[in-house]
């Protein structure tokens, strides 16, 4: 009997050092959330910055550089500086002629003289695009870098 005896009290006292244990462990846990708090940063952007700017470039690049550059003429105007030029210093302005070009033409003197500019030759509507994605080209613009041309080396140039 008092093996028995002997086995229930290990057992009762195993037993009161495990739930020991996890009631110490619970408590600890608690005061290390309570000492720190998580900070959430609701600022950060989803996407790093450098992917956003490849969207927009990419944009860029399939919708606009089959006839604009940057800082050269093409078959339409170069397009650095674009927001600073007539009615395109209002963006919904721009947005609009992007989206429809040619029902902007006989409104405002600045779209006549461009499409003469042109020889009549006027820009395709992109209304395929979403307000978004023609401000996220227009951002790529504005904030696209100027290409340095370099000189070339002595040993190259001769």
């Amino acid at each position: 009997m008092s093996q028995i005896k002997y086995l229930v009290s290990a057992f009762l006292l195993l037993l009161l050092l495990v739930l020991v244990y996890f009631v110490v462990d619970k408590l600890s846990s608690t005061e290390i959330i309570a000492k720190e708090p998580t900070v959430i940063n609701v600022d950060t952007p989803a996407k790093p910055s450098f992917a956003i700017n490849a969207e927009r470039k990419s944009l860029f690049y399939e919708n606009c550089a089959t006839c604009h550059a940057l800082d050269k003429v093409m078959t339409g105007p170069a397009l650095r500086g674009i927001n600073e030029r007539g009615p395109w210093i209002e963006r919904k302005n721009l947005v609009k002629w992007v989206r429809n070009p040619a029902a902007m033409i006989p409104k405002l003197a600045y779209t006549r003289e461009l499409a003469a500019t042109f020889n009549g030759q006027v820009m395709p509507s992109f209304s395929q695009l979403t307000d978004k994605q023609i401000e996220d080209i227009l951002d790529y613009i504005k904030t696209a870098p100027t290409v340095v041309p370099t000189a070339l080396p002595d040993f190259v140039a001769n």
